[in-house]
């Protein structure tokens, strides 16, 4: 492609962006009364007018710097999750427990703390009340968590009833989820 035609391509653009300078002039114009119906102009449209304006000062200012746009933009959304992220932290302090409290009547628990399955059925207070079912992993073997965990959910109603997820090692299971649900129901 040859320079000139390079040129030839790139001059509508050029032409496009460069600034144009407005030409003022005075034009008369003969001016006729109204024949039929009412004018749409008076005091009541002071609002509108001024409303343009405003939008057309706005359209004008943001289109020059459209980041200011998006960054206003972004200050409502800024100010809402400033407003969560503090309810959130006054909850935690306020009861002394820094946890979030778990809703419902009848929950389903998952555990998978890689041993540490005991530590957290210990920390679960009130919640054994609304808990409908755990599922854990546990691991199989002499140092394993499945005899003490069956010890202590028996002791909180609850009966093992299904395995899933069997790992084993040289033939033998070492880990396994099961789920164990509550006798009454829950």
């Amino acid at each position: 492609m040859s320079a000139t035609m390079k040129m030839t391509f790139a001059m509508p653009a050029a032409l496009a962006a460069r600034p144009k300078k407005p030409k003022i002039a005075e034009i008369k114009v003969q001016h006729h009364a109204r024949q039929f119906g009412q004018s749409k102009y008076g005091l009541s449209r002071i609002y509108k007018v001024l409303l343009d304006l405003m939008v057309i000062k706005t359209v004008a200012s943001f289109t020059a710097r459209p980041m200011l746009w998006f960054g206003m933009l972004s200050v409502p959304m800024l100010l809402a999750a400033t407003v969560a992220f503090a309810t959130t932290i006054v909850t935690l302090v306020s009861d002394g427990t820094y946890s979030l409290p778990i809703a419902g009547s009848r929950v389903l628990i998952k555990l998978d703390l890689q041993g540490a399955e005991l530590k957290a059925l210990e920390g679960m207070g009130d919640l054994w009340d609304r808990c409908a079912g755990l599922l854990l992993e546990v691991s199989i073997g002499v140092n394993g968590t499945l005899e003490p965990l069956r010890e202590i959910l028996a002791r909180f109603g609850f009966y093992e009833y299904s395995t899933t997820n069997e790992l084993e090692v040289n033939g033998r299971v070492v880990e396994a989820d099961k789920l164990w649900l509550r006798r009454d129901g829950g």
